[in-house]
């Protein structure tokens, strides 16, 4: 290849590089009113769903509280039952 090859094939690639540019320029800007967009259906989204784990962790809650009212020895024994349970899971887990 010549010297004079060499220079046109540089003054292209200058010229694809200045056409890159400017179409990056132009994509600025709607890029950014997309990301905004996303950003706030997300944190809509988030909201929205911590509203409905709080809801129903209340729900939860009040369910096992009239449970415990309606039946208090039976909530004691399953209690006594659940953590007697646990207990030997991590005296085993302890050891090994």
């Amino acid at each position: 290849m010549s010297e004079v090859d060499l220079q046109t094939e540089l003054d292209a690639l200058k010229e694809e590089l200045g056409t890159i540019r400017a179409d990056l320029a132009e994509l600025k800007g709607p890029m950014k009113n997309i990301a905004i967009a996303l950003k706030e259906n997300l944190a809509e989204a988030l909201g929205s769903g911590l509203e409905k784990a709080k809801c129903t962790g209340k729900k939860a809650v009040e369910a096992v509280e009239t449970t415990v009212e309606d039946k208090p020895l039976q909530s004691l024994l399953v209690a006594f039952g659940v953590g007697l349970l646990l207990g030997k899971l991590l005296d085993i887990s302890n050891r090994r």
